[in-house]
């Protein structure tokens, strides 16, 4: 069950071979706070390997139907204001540990320094300046009116 209304869905489609290694396709990450209860959706999401979301990163697209159902309105808006509960995942093996790694943080290992990562950390700080630059011109065009 859904313990928060902000938690994310971590979906990830990898290639299994019972020899080898699992070689991952793409994911995705849902911010399930986009969505009303009792509604059926049907989405369609782009794969991706990095957390940030380039289009030069597309793998591919995966059909998602999804649907909610909150038992208690009420204690979920009183949960909305709390901070959502951390939880710890044991797996049996290496193997599934590759796979949870790689389905909550991406292909690109962001803790070590490389010339990759250090590009994400610029791609990721660019976007904040867009954002920045947007919220001037908000700001701008609301005194300026």
């Amino acid at each position: 069950p859904i313990q928060h209304p902000a938690s994310l869905l971590f979906l990830g489609v990898f290639d299994r071979d019972n020899i080898g290694v699992d070689t991952p396709i793409g994911r995705v990450v849902i911010d399930l706070s986009n969505f009303h209860a009792n509604t059926v959706y049907l989405l369609d999401y782009k794969l991706q390997s990095n957390p940030n979301m380039r289009t030069e990163d597309q793998r591919g697209v995966i059909t998602v139907r999804l649907r909610f159902e909150w038992y208690d309105e009420a204690k979920l808006m009183k949960r909305a204001f709390q901070a959502p509960p951390e939880y710890r995942i044991n797996v049996p093996t290496h193997r599934t540990f590759k796979i949870l790694k790689y389905l909550c943080r991406g292909e690109l290992d962001m803790e070590k320094s490389t010339m990759a990562s250090v590009k994400e950390y610029a791609y990721e700080l660019l976007s904040y300046f867009d954002s920045y630059l947007f919220m001037i011109d908000a700001i701008a065009r609301v005194l300026l009116w």
